[in-house]
């Protein structure tokens, strides 16, 4: 890693996670974590609706993903977003 000195990072977007903050999203031997996430701008998008994680006893019936029931290393986040009022005035003007 490398540290670059007077770099200054910033943006105006006011993120939030989509789906939460899951205690894991990927499940394999010797880690559980999460590092899947669904960012937005709350100022363009709210959420509707987030389909809820597999359970946490499906989850590790098996020692880690992938295996016969999940096929992905990952668990997928899925919700659905809307645009907020605010956005769809600021698009009109």
């Amino acid at each position: 890693m490398e540290f670059v000195e007077g770099m200054n990072l910033h943006h105006s977007l006011d993120l939030i996670s989509a789906c939460g903050y899951p205690r894991y999203t990927n499940f394999v031997a010797g880690f559980a974590g999460c590092l899947d996430y669904i960012y937005v701008d709350r100022n363009s998008l709210k959420v509707a609706k987030v389909v809820p994680l597999s359970s946490h006893e499906d989850v590790t019936l098996y020692t880690a993903l992938p295996n016969a029931v999940f096929p992905s290393d990952h668990l997928p986040l899925v919700c659905e977003l809307e645009w907020s009022r605010r956005s769809q005035v600021m698009d009109s003007s």
